[in-house]
């Protein structure tokens, strides 16, 4: 799932990941139409995370995760670019999980330190460090060039998105609109072809509800502490009190199911 740390040799890198998305497939057919787990891809090569796209679509898996942190570049590079061709082709989904970057892990890793300070800190701001993905792949053009590419910020909590949308807008119109020349608005992309997911979000919530309920998915990220179990249903109830039944449906069930193409 985190990408390619401890594997250097780049055979034995794209044999594991193989390994794993033929286990997640056969696990995937232990409740057909209820287990849709997803596929990983490597991400030290463009044309590696492509084949294993397309053998991912092959294998009958709906999606798979692309971690950005350590890959061999950015999301906003032209290396990756058979890798959103492919899954475009594929119908595929490309997830990005939260992960490692910052101060934070910088602090700790590099200088030995595991205070619980530091790491509490990256904990908290971890899923806001998402903005910097998702801002990449709209102002890079990877969504004006592949309109068919659906994409998830995975674990990336949602009540951020209101003001990176607005500042996505005001900073292409001001500062970046004659270099980029993008033809939709930044905001557009994401409300177009891009999902967020959260577990705990009370105010994101609402704030999505009035710019973009078709774009937000709940998740409980069980069994991880950073989740809602076992108390999911209690914390469902507490965040969507108030909340339109409509966008209730989308956000906890019905966005889902468009993005993964569910069958009821």
């Amino acid at each position: 799932l985190f990408g390619r740390k401890g594997i250097t040799d780049p055979e034995l890198l794209v044999a594991v990941y193989r390994a794993y998305n033929e286990y997640v497939a056969d696990f995937n057919q232990t409740m057909p139409g209820r287990f849709f787990g997803l596929g990983c891809l490597p991400n030290h090569d463009g044309a590696a995370a492509a084949d294993e796209v397309r053998r991912c679509a092959r294998l009958g898996l709906r999606g798979a995760v692309f971690v950005p942190w350590g890959s061999a570049m950015p999301v906003w590079h032209a290396m990756w670019e058979p890798l959103w061709s492919a899954a475009e082709e594929t119908d595929l989904v490309v997830s990005f999980h939260v992960f490692e970057g910052g101060g934070a892990t910088v602090g700790y890793e590099i200088k030995g330190v595991r205070h619980p300070a530091v790491i509490g800190a990256w904990t908290v701001v971890a899923p806001m460090q998402m903005d910097e993905v998702l801002a990449s792949v709209i102002l890079s053009g990877v969504c004006e060039r592949h309109p068919r590419l659906g994409l998830v910020l995975g674990e990336s909590g949602i009540g951020w998105l209101p003001y990176i949308l607005e500042r996505l807008d005001d900073t292409y119109e001001e500062r970046l609109a004659d270099d980029l020349a993008l033809p939709l608005p930044p905001s557009a992309y994401f409300k177009r072809q891009i999902y967020a997911t959260f577990q705990k979000d009370l105010h994101g919530v609402r704030a999505l509800a009035a710019i973009a309920p078709d774009n937000v998915m709940w998740g409980s990220d069980y069994p991880h502490r950073d989740g809602t179990w076992p108390f999911s249903a209690k914390a469902i109830e507490e965040q969507f009190r108030g909340v339109d039944p409509a966008v209730r449906r989308k956000m906890l069930w019905e966005n889902a199911r468009h993005v993964y193409k569910i069958t009821p």
